[in-house]
């Protein structure tokens, strides 16, 4: 059905899987659920949209000229130096990072980057400024699950207390959240 679809989509195409869920106007369900959930009969559905746009061929015509030709930029192959970065297991082990629940995002005054950020571990609640306002409005962020480094030490930034760091990556010049299924409980440790 499409509801396993949207599941197994998800880690794919997190935002695709998101829509669909809320046309069918229901929850994700952890993995080893998948496949054995259907929605009743008589669930009222949302209003539905289109999913993905339909490419039409004189849209790629630019795209497919340039690909026989050569790069622009010759491209040079960076090596990193992992030697320098390596760290024990045991370091690795004194890192926590938790899974938490965004409840409220506001974005920090004076700030292009900051989003002060109230999360749930579960047992506890904590405020994060986190540098992701560039890539999300805080309307987006609520109710996501973030992974964090929970037992970093609390910073001051523009006069307010940091109490963690959530985690992204940098792809296209725009942070990523990672993802987290929702199902997973606030507070669980990733390992």
């Amino acid at each position: 059905t499409i509801f396993t679809l949207a599941e197994l989509i998800e880690p794919i195409i997190p935002n695709s899987s998101q829509k669909i869920f809320s046309m069918l106007n229901a929850r994700p369900v952890a993995w080893d659920l998948c496949g054995n959930q259907q929605l009743a009969t008589g669930h009222q559905l949302n209003n539905f949209e289109i999913l993905f746009k339909k490419i039409e061929d004189e849209e790629l015509t630019p795209f497919l000229a340039n690909i026989d030709s050569p790069p622009l930029i010759e491209e040079k192959e960076v090596k990193p130096k992992l030697a320098d970065e390596l760290i024990t297991i045991e370091d690795f082990q004194k890192i926590q990072l938790r899974v938490a629940e965004v409840l409220e995002a506001e974005k920090v005054a004076k700030s292009e980057k900051l989003l002060k950020l109230r999360v749930s571990l579960g047992a506890e609640e904590r405020q994060i400024l986190a540098g992701i306002a560039k890539s999300y409005s805080p309307e987006e962020i609520i109710g996501k699950k973030v992974v964090i480094v929970a037992n970093l030490k609390p910073a001051k930034l523009m006069g307010m207390e940091s109490q963690g760091m959530v985690l992204a990556v940098e792809g296209d010049g725009k942070l990523n959240l990672l993802n987290v299924d929702p199902a997973i409980p606030n507070g669980t440790r990733a390992k």
